[in-house]
């Protein structure tokens, strides 16, 4: 049976806007690093970094390369969807901090479909991943950033979550790790979910409402998205 069809694979989103593959530099440095991690043989790592490469110059929107010890899947392509403000329930038990294997974008993604599917039938736009412990991972497929009264910005340390590309982009303009705990939301003015589609404004998480305003030095860093 393939390693596809077990979740044995990894997978990368890339945007593509004005014919150009946003941040590609990114992308193939967290392909090589989880390709090393799940054993995949380097001719395998190297077709599918010339598939992303050949991406430059295709259609707009979200292009999905996936690959595995099987070979490189052929690319996937699907519109931009809506980035409008995010409704979250917080849904215990769903995110694991000791989990290595999460902090890679494998194709494996059960848990995080049943927390999605778990708040929208609660009437929620998506889900907040929280562990047994209380402490605050991510959306099913976004990363999430705090930012307090002071403007400073925050997200839950990469401890069993995707650290993602934009993550990545926004860690190098200043936003810090800081666990964040299940009781702490009411602690900040403003949260925004970050992925490879683009960023969402977060109104809200259970029944605590943020201000869906964005201060402009983080709308300044978000805009070549």
């Amino acid at each position: 049976m393939s390693d596809l069809l077990l979740g044995n694979g990894l997978l990368e989103t890339l945007k593509v806007r004005g014919e150009r593959v946003l941040f590609l530099e990114a992308h193939i440095a967290r392909l090589v690093r989880s390709a090393r991690f799940m054993g995949i043989p380097e001719h395998v790592v190297n077709e599918a970094i010339a598939q992303m490469e050949s991406l430059q110059h295709t259609q707009d929107g979200l292009w999905r390369v996936l690959l595995s010890v099987d070979g490189v899947q052929p690319p996937q392509w699907r519109e931009l969807p809506d980035l409008s403000n995010q409704s979250l329930k917080t849904c215990m038990g769903t995110y694991d901090p000791s989990s290595r294997i999460r902090e890679h974008k494998t194709n494996s993604y059960a848990n995080n479909f049943y927390a999605r599917r778990i708040a929208r039938d609660h009437g929620f736009d998506d889900a907040l991943m929280v562990s047994d412990s209380l402490l605050v991972g991510e959306a099913p497929f976004a990363n999430i950033f705090f930012v307090d009264r002071s403007g400073s910005v925050f997200t839950p340390p990469a401890n069993g979550l995707l650290p993602g590309t934009r993550r990545g982009l926004l860690m190098a303009e200043g936003a810090l790790e800081r666990e964040i705990r299940f009781g702490d939301f009411d602690q900040f003015e403003h949260v925004f979910l970050t992925s490879a589609a683009g960023m969402r404004v977060v109104s809200s998480i259970d029944e605590t409402r943020f201000n869906t305003e964005l201060p402009n030095h983080i709308l300044d860093q978000i805009s070549p998205w």
